[in-house]
This record gives C-alpha cells, structure tokens and sequence, in this order.
C-alpha cells in the first residue's frame, strides 16, 4: 500500500521520464509553472509538450521522445527554416517543425512521408506531409493529456510540499 508521497513521488518519477527529462530539469519546469499566474496543472503540461523534442515526437517526424532529443541535438531539425540544436526550446504558435534539407536524404528519415500520412496528430499542430514540416497551431490542451495516463496534479502535490 502507497502512502499519499510514494503515490506523489511514482507519479512525478513517470512523467519526467516520459518526457525524458533528469530532476533538475523537471522541477525547473515545475517550479515555473507554480510561481506563474494561472493553474500550476495546465501551465507545466504547456511547458513540457511545447518542447522541441517533444513537439517533433508529436508531429510524427521521430518514433519516439529519446530519437527526437537526439536528432535535434544533431541538427537534424528546424524551427522557422534555421538550425536548431537546443532540444528544451520551447515552440510557439506559428512555429514550423521540419526536417534540415541535408537531412532528408538520411536513412533515418527513409520512408518518413508514409508514415506522416498514416500519423495521428496532436489538435494543437498540423502537418504537411510532402513537404515533412509541422505547424504549430495552438497550444496544448490538459484535457488532452488524459492519454499520457499521467496525473499532473500529484506531481505539482508532491512538489507543494
């Protein structure tokens, strides 16, 4: 039986590593979203699906969070048509996701427009598939998150202590 922190503290442990993210940086993001105004839930939820890593994992453009932290890292991805290597960038409405030009001939990128066809995406971007670029067109949703299967609200709990 779980008390109410090791309940807390399982829950804060599966979020940070959905998003693959170490505890320094978590509970920066944590942190943020208690000290702005607004509901501390929906806020950190914004700020951990408006990551650039995350963002291209949810457009589709990666098989999973880890490969998308790593092909930003490298340089693979663009904001707006620049380079961008910064996996924690937060991306905001208007933004376009893409593939760097160099890079679509990759291997890693092999047969990725067939994919992005058959992919789901998140209500808050699109995607043109041809030209293997996502477009942010809102912000992401709490309600949304219900898939996750995370309960945001135990994590800001466990860090209100």
């Amino acid at each position: 039986m779980l008390t109410d922190f090791g309940r807390q503290m399982k829950e804060k442990q599966k979020a940070r590593n959905t998003y693959g993210l170490r505890e320094r940086q978590f509970s920066g993001y944590v942190g943020e979203a208690m000290e702005t105004k607004g509901s501390s839930t929906e806020l950190l939820y914004v700020f951990l699906e408006s990551r650039l890593d995350n963002a291209t994992f949810r457009a589709g453009l990666s098989s999973s969070r880890s490969l998308a932290r790593q092909m930003t890292s490298h340089g693979h991805i663009t904001v707006n048509g620049k380079k961008m290597t910064i996996p924690s960038y937060r991306v905001k409405k208007g933004d376009i996701i893409g593939i760097r030009e160099g890079s679509k001939k990759s291997p890693l990128f092999a047969d990725i427009s067939a994919k992005l066809d058959k992919h789901t995406m998140p209500v808050w971007m699109t995607i043109d598939a041809k030209k293997m670029e996502a477009t942010v067109i809102g912000t992401p949703k709490v309600e949304e998150a219900a898939d996750a299967g995370i309960d945001l609200s135990t994590v800001i709990g466990y860090y209100s202590r």
